[in-house]
């Protein structure tokens, strides 16, 4: 989320003005990619930036960023940095932020 947001949902958390906690769920995974980002990590298991860039050829690469820093700030995205010529950075779900299969 936004840090506009993540400041409007830590307030009402404060005040408890939450009805029930699929409000505060859901407010985590409002905005434009983000299913579709987290289907991806938590379906299919880890991803490059640039492999997940490919798998969203609509989403512009600075929507992409933003959305991944958001969720990672939610615990929602795990971001790993391997050391190496170049330095990559590999993205998987964080178990919070995985799809789950109803069929389960």
């Amino acid at each position: 989320m936004t840090d506009t947001v993540r400041k409007d949902v830590q307030d009402k958390l404060a005040r408890g003005l939450y009805n029930c906690p699929k409000e505060l769920t859901l407010s985590m995974f409002n905005g434009k990619w983000k299913i579709n980002i987290l289907y991806h990590l938590g379906q299919e298991g880890r991803y490059y930036f640039g492999e997940l860039q490919r798998l969203l050829p609509k989403a512009s690469h600075k929507e992409i960023a933003e959305k991944l820093k958001e969720l990672a700030n939610d615990a929602l995205v795990t971001r790993t940095v391997e050391i190496g010529a170049p330095v990559k950075v590999a993205l998987c779900a964080h178990s919070l932020g995985r799809v789950s299969d109803a069929h389960h």
